[in-house]
């Protein structure tokens, strides 16, 4: 499996050599989700992007549950060294399997783009102290 991210938006090429952004692309993993009564859920596809303060990560993933088929991109901010759990995103979710960009704009600010018109279930503007919006972008 291989993971693909884009990791800053054309023309930001020169603040990336300044050192103004910081990205970093993780592993994949695969999650289960089993409770009595509950769907059957599995998380894959997993790419984490560390905050420059290093103090939280910015987690995408894609969710299916039920062996229905039907497929989520999910994001989650979680607590840098803390596992990503088994349950949905806490940020944001849209429908389908989104090529979505996470930039980090500062410590405390992320960007998310790439859901395109893709009916979106979730989406927060504060999530664990950290700032997020959204921009349009053709997924």
């Amino acid at each position: 499996m291989t993971a693909r991210m884009s990791a800053l938006p054309s023309g930001d090429l020169a603040s990336a050599a300044r050192g103004d952004y910081f990205v970093a692309v993780a592993s994949h993993s695969l999650s289960l989700h089993v409770c009595e009564g509950d769907p059957i859920c599995v998380n894959s596809d997993v790419v984490s992007v560390t905050s420059p303060a290093r103090s939280v990560r910015a987690v995408k993933f894609t969710r299916s549950c039920d062996g229905s088929g039907q497929l989520s991109t999910q994001v989650s901010i979680v607590t840098t060294g803390q596992p990503l759990t088994d349950e949905p995103g806490n940020t944001f979710a849209v429908d389908g399997k989104a090529d979505l960009l996470l930039f980090w704009v500062d410590g405390k600010h992320l960007a998310i783009s790439g859901a395109g018109d893709a009916n979106r279930q979730l989406q927060n503007v504060l999530v664990n102290g950290v700032r997020v919006t959204y921009e349009d972008r053709p997924r």
